[in-house]
């Protein structure tokens, strides 16, 4: 988990600068077009590029401290790491659908994470 989480947090903030980049070049060509419809619609995009930027950010955050808190034998925790893979999943799944092949592979990597926590070391180690 840490690793996906520190994924999703350098693509999350990857796609958050390239769309600040792309703001204040954005502004810069409507100041010098004079093109205010042109510059309306640059702008959704960005505010768009920055809303789709904070989706791999929060999976990377939460991913991260919950692998950061793993090592506490907390039942809550334990059902907390459920249902982070478990929505994940769904997600992934409406991607796939949606005709994004390529989400086949964190998928399988929230499969592998929900069938491990599921295995008798792991459920003793969490008390259940």
């Amino acid at each position: 988990m840490f690793i996906g989480g520190v994924l999703g947090i350098l693509i999350g903030l990857l796609i958050g600068g390239i769309s600040l980049l792309g703001l204040g070049l954005g502004q810069a060509s409507a100041e010098l077009s004079q093109d205010q419809e042109a510059a309306g619609a640059f702008g959704f995009l960005l505010a768009f590029a920055g809303f789709v930027a904070l989706i791999p950010l929060t999976y990377g955050v939460v991913s991260t401290t919950l692998a950061a808190m793993m090592g506490r034998r907390r039942r809550g925790l334990f059902w907390g790491i459920i249902a982070f893979h478990t929505v994940a999943s769904l997600i992934l799944v409406v991607a796939i659908i949606a005709g994004d092949y390529l989400s086949f592979v964190p998928l399988a990597f929230a499969g592998l994470m929900l069938g491990l926590m599921f295995t008798p070391g792991v459920r003793a180690f969490y008390r259940l």
